[in-house]
């Protein structure tokens, strides 16, 4: 079950991410997979849930976009986040990767 790993890998980015942008909480992590990429949806969101109790993760939301600009593409597309310190007032970390 390869989900398990990509899951892990998507939650290490979005927390590295939103520890540099001074976020306290992760709410959701907005994904775009290509229509070839050999993964099960619903596994990855289930995979997600599971590594998603406690700390800054608690409670995040996984959303998953297919798409057919990269079919066999992997991107994180946004990080929002509810909690953020001061000096940095916007919600929704972009990143940019595959």
């Amino acid at each position: 079950m390869h989900e398990l790993s990509i899951a892990q890998s998507i939650l290490d980015i979005a927390v590295d991410t939103a520890m540099k942008n001074n976020a306290n909480k992760i709410t959701r992590v907005n994904l775009r997979l290509g229509e070839h990429v050999c993964c099960n949806h619903d596994s990855l969101k289930f995979a997600f849930s599971c590594m998603t109790q406690g700390g800054m993760v608690e409670g995040a939301e996984l959303n998953i976009t297919q798409t057919d600009n990269d079919p066999f593409g992997l991107e994180i597309e946004s990080i929002e986040v509810d909690e953020i310190d001061e000096g940095n007032n916007d919600s929704s970390l972009g990143f940019e990767g595959k």
